[in-house]
């Protein structure tokens, strides 16, 4: 029986990790979006009466208020995901130059095992989660606007 050596370990662990969280993050994201843009459009809606006024704010408004606060939450704990991530990289990338120093072969030379457009996707995942931040924040200031001044924010929906 033979025992591999725990730098071996650690890397396939390092390796693990990355492949794990970052799928992780991304399917959490997806259905994290998706979810805040199903609830302020579906708390959009039902707050208009049938002429499109804007009939109950406070709805619209309670539901951006809790998404912001969750969108906030979301961006930092993105960037908690991707230093986390980078962290990993590193130590992924320090035990690759370890074995390369090891067992030298010629041509070999280390790459990260975070692969180049992971790191610029976690990038633009926060910018998306920053823009919504803006937009839904923006959009709750215009319904109030149209609220207080008796604007039709949309067409008749024929609902009562």
């Amino acid at each position: 029986m033979s025992l591999e050596p725990p730098a071996l370990l650690e890397l396939r662990q390092c390796h693990d990790y990355i492949r794990h969280v970052t799928g992780l993050y991304i399917a959490w994201f997806t259905f994290f979006l998706t979810t805040v843009l199903a609830a302020i459009a579906w708390s959009f809606v039902s707050s208009l009466d049938k002429d499109g006024h804007l009939a109950v704010p406070e709805l619209l408004y309670g539901v951006v208020a809790f998404f912001e606060i969750q969108l906030v939450l979301a961006i930092l704990g993105t960037n908690v995901v991707f230093t986390a991530l980078k962290k990993q990289e590193a130590r992924a990338q320090d035990l690759l130059a370890h074995f390369a120093k090891q067992f030298p072969m010629d041509g070999y030379t280390p790459e990260s095992p975070v692969q180049g457009g992971i790191p610029n996707a976690f990038k633009v995942m926060r910018a998306t989660l920053v823009v919504n931040v803006i937009t839904w924040l923006l959009v709750a200031l215009l319904a109030s606007y149209t609220h207080s001044h008796k604007i039709a924010v949309a067409g008749t929906f024929g609902h009562s």
